[in-house]
C-alpha cells in the first residue's frame, strides 16, 4: 500500500509541477505568485512529512521512508484511474509531466 501511494503521490505532483511550469510562461503575474505559493506549500509539506517526529520516531511500526529519491516511482503521464482526480490531467499540457518533478527533488520517496 505504501509503495502504491507513494507511485501516485509522485504522478500527481509531476502534473502539478508541470502545470505549474506551463503557468509560467503563459499565466498572468498573479497566477506565476500563486503557483509559486503553492509549489513552496507543497515543497514544505513534503519536508516536514519526512522530518516530523511524527513520522521518524523509531518506534513507529510502518518504518516509513525519510529521503526522496532521485528518480520517481511512477513517471507516467496518464491520469490516476482515479475517477475523482482523473480529470486533473485534462488540464495538463501535453509532455513528461515528472521531468520538472525531478528537478526539484520531489519525486520518489526511498528508505
Amino acid at each position: 500500500a505504501m509503495a502504491r501511494a507513494i507511485a501516485q503521490r509522485d504522478r500527481v505532483l509531476g502534473a502539478f509541477m508541470h502545470l505549474t511550469d506551463h503557468l509560467r510562461t503563459v499565466g498572468s503575474q498573479q497566477m506565476r505568485q500563486y503557483t509559486a505559493g503553492l509549489r513552496s506549500f507543497v515543497r514544505g509539506s513534503l519536508d516536514w512529512g519526512v522530518t516530523s517526529v511524527r513520522y521518524t520516531t523509531p518506534e513507529d511500526p510502518a518504518d516509513l521512508p525519510t529521503a526522496f529519491a532521485a528518480r520517481p516511482t511512477d513517471d507516467s503521464c496518464e491520469p490516476l484511474g482515479i475517477d475523482a482526480v482523473s480529470w486533473w490531467w485534462d488540464v495538463v499540457p501535453a509532455g513528461r509531466p515528472l521531468q520538472a518533478a525531478r528537478t526539484l527533488g520531489l519525486s520518489g520517496m526511498r528508505r
